[in-house]
């Protein structure tokens, strides 16, 4: 009876650690109509993974277009997706 008592609680342990991830996960979706045009630049700099200097010098030199609100930076997400794309490596020999 007390082992199955621990997988109760085990269980109970798991979904409610479940439910927190749930919501992690939920966040970053808070506004999707406004996120699929803009991302914080705390986010761009993550996934470029580029510190301060070096995201301003490609933004400037890309001339990368962006939003403030308050202190609060934001990247048009085409504005990122060209110049990636003007960027490219193509592999000769290379097909999809």
């Amino acid at each position: 009876m007390e082992e199955l008592d621990e997988i109760k609680k085990e269980i109970k342990d798991l979904k409610e650690q479940l439910i927190i991830l749930s919501e992690l996960i939920k966040k970053p979706n808070t506004c999707p109509e406004i996120r699929r045009i803009w991302t914080p630049r705390n986010e761009v700099m993550d996934f470029l993974d580029f510190g301060n200097t070096r995201i301003s010098a490609i933004t400037e030199k890309y001339n990368i277009t962006t939003s403030e609100i308050g202190k609060r930076k934001y990247y048009l997400n085409a504005s990122i997706l060209e110049v990636l794309d003007k960027n490219k490596i193509i592999k000769k020999g290379l097909t999809k």
